[in-house]
């Protein structure tokens, strides 16, 4: 699942949230690129498939180890982040992670129309927590934007996609993927429920906020965003264009 393949996907994807400047919006169902994207969505599934094929078969299974706080939280990044970490690292972490948290929960909402009853309900009261309950300030997306710029990095829309590696768009992708296609929608309600399962994902909703507060602790106050191996350029990469609030 290489850079070029994720990055296409991404592209791909955005075309169903916000669009890119200069790009018809009718285009987000154009029958070549719709071809396009099935081709690179094959390839994706396939890969996925052949590396789980050992993974649980059954909820319990794969909930179990999301439900036990870990008795040494050392290897935990969260923890990492909000105990030792410079400050470069968490504002590293937090421009990357903002591909998908600038839009968080929009792939979930997707797999509404696709419920009933208790799965249909419980997924509701979720998106609703995560889009502010009714209050714009408190969206979760916009959330984080106020920590990005608290951090002193550009909250806009799509601002750090030409930074981003593969591994990292393959995780936003993933969420795309199975909110776009209803065969997957079981996939997708339980993308959700591990996030908010697991007692250290997303580390930034318990970590970044002490983390931040640790000005003491900061062996080096900043540092530019890294560029990975094979990182694209602003001008090479079209960027999503922002349309009403982060």
């Amino acid at each position: 699942m290489g850079e070029d393949l994720q990055l296409a996907l991404y592209l791909l994807y955005e075309l169903h949230y916000r669009g890119f400047e200069d790009v018809d919006d009718a285009r987000e169902w154009d029958p070549d690129l719709l071809r396009l994207r099935q081709a690179c969505e094959d390839r994706f599934l396939h890969t996925l498939r052949a590396e789980l094929c050992g993974a649980p078969r059954s909820v319990e299974a794969a909930f179990a180890p999301l439900l036990v706080e870990p008795v040494d939280p050392s290897g935990s990044l969260s923890h990492y982040l909000e105990t030792e970490g410079a400050l470069w690292p968490l504002r590293e972490y937090a421009a990357l992670r903002s591909l998908y948290h600038l839009k968080e929960a929009d792939p979930h909402a997707w797999v509404i129309p696709r419920l009933t009853g208790r799965a249909k309900a419980a997924m509701v009261a979720v998106e609703y927590d995560e889009f502010g309950g009714g209050r714009a300030d408190r969206i979760h997306a916009r959330l984080f934007a106020d920590l990005m710029a608290g951090l002193g990095l550009d909250p806009t829309y799509g601002r750090y996609l030409d930074r981003a590696p593969a591994a990292l768009l393959a995780t936003v992708n993933l969420m795309s993927l199975f909110g776009l296609h209803r065969a997957l929608r079981g996939a997708l309600v339980a993308t959700r429920s591990s996030a908010d399962s697991s007692p250290t994902n997303p580390p930034w909703r318990r970590t970044s906020p002490s983390a931040a507060r640790r000005p003491s602790s900061w062996r080096t106050a900043s540092r530019p965003v890294s560029a990975g191996p094979g990182t694209r350029t602003a001008q090479h990469c079209a960027r999503p264009r922002p349309k009403g609030d982060a």
